[in-house]
């Protein structure tokens, strides 16, 4: 059986796909790539389905080896490269540049276990991936068959310019966007942000100028989803992410449109931002 080991694990490395959707009722968020435009470049590049199971790598790169050949892609914020192993062959990989966060795909995709659905590791439920966790040194992952019939797909290369040099995020008005006042909707949509050290796969969390409120109201627990924006007392806001909770207390200023998640998903640490509503 083919398969790869790990010889350095990475700083965050875990097993991703599409993600595992239909149990927000139950607490369980979907999971699965940050940034869904490179995990799909990733497996067409590599000839995959578009839902196989790859490598989520922030910060830094895993060192592999690998046990039988095999073809693959890897996609940086910037670029991507092709990748084509030889049996036994151990290949450690160049520096994140420009981003937070590169896909590796293989031809078979990681043929971990399928939980609800889904290959995606939810950490912070220990469950799906390999072994509910980030990936760590003399892990085994099995790479899934070949399919004979799929090719590779080209794709355009991409790259998200210069993203830690500060990127304009797009926001609909959440449901409690009238609890801030006019200083804090100003302040919102006009000063600069920076991302907190804090920041994960659950949430990013900004640091900036304290958003302030005119409400005293308190805030009945209620849905969210990936780009929901919450602000805590504190008037730092936060952004949710892939393995957010589903329901939240503190108020929802907006929401981060759809298109702007890959943005989200390569800031790292220190990174500037801006925001700019939309209806």
């Amino acid at each position: 059986m083919r398969s790869v080991k790990v010889i350095e694990p990475g700083m965050y490395t875990t097993v991703q796909d599409a993600g595992r959707f239909g149990y927000l009722r139950y607490g369980l968020p979907p999971a699965g790539a940050m940034d869904r435009r490179a995990f799909h470049a990733a497996n067409a590049w590599a000839g995959n389905d578009p839902n196989a199971a790859v490598l989520e790598c922030t910060g830094t790169l895993p060192v592999l080896e690998f046990s039988h050949p095999v073809q693959g892609a890897v996609v940086y914020p910037d670029h991507f490269q092709f990748l084509n192993a030889a049996a036994g062959e151990r290949i450690a990989f160049p520096p994140v540049k420009g981003g937070y966060r590169v896909y590796m795909a293989l031809e078979g995709g990681f043929d971990v276990p399928t939980v609800m659905g889904s290959r995606s590791t939810y950490v912070p439920g220990k469950l799906g991936g390999f072994e509910g966790r980030v990936l760590k040194a003399g892990d085994v992952l099995p790479i899934g068959p070949v399919n004979a019939a799929a090719r590779a797909v080209a794709c355009e290369p991409f790259h998200y310019h210069d993203v830690g040099r500060g990127v304009c995020i797009r926001v609909i008005p959440g449901p409690e966007a009238d609890w801030f006042d006019c200083r804090g909707l100003n302040t919102f949509l006009t000063r600069e942000f920076n991302v907190s050290s804090q920041s994960n796969r659950t949430g990013i969390r900004l640091n900036g100028p304290a958003l302030s409120f005119c409400s005293k109201e308190q805030m009945v627990s209620s849905g969210i989803s990936m780009g929901t924006l919450q602000v805590p007392p504190s008037g730092q806001p936060i952004i949710m992410m892939a393995d957010h909770p589903t329901i939240g207390g503190y108020p929802r200023l907006g929401t981060v449109v759809e298109e702007d998640f890959s943005l989200l998903a390569q800031l790292k640490p220190g990174d500037l931002l801006r925001f700019r509503e939309i209806s």
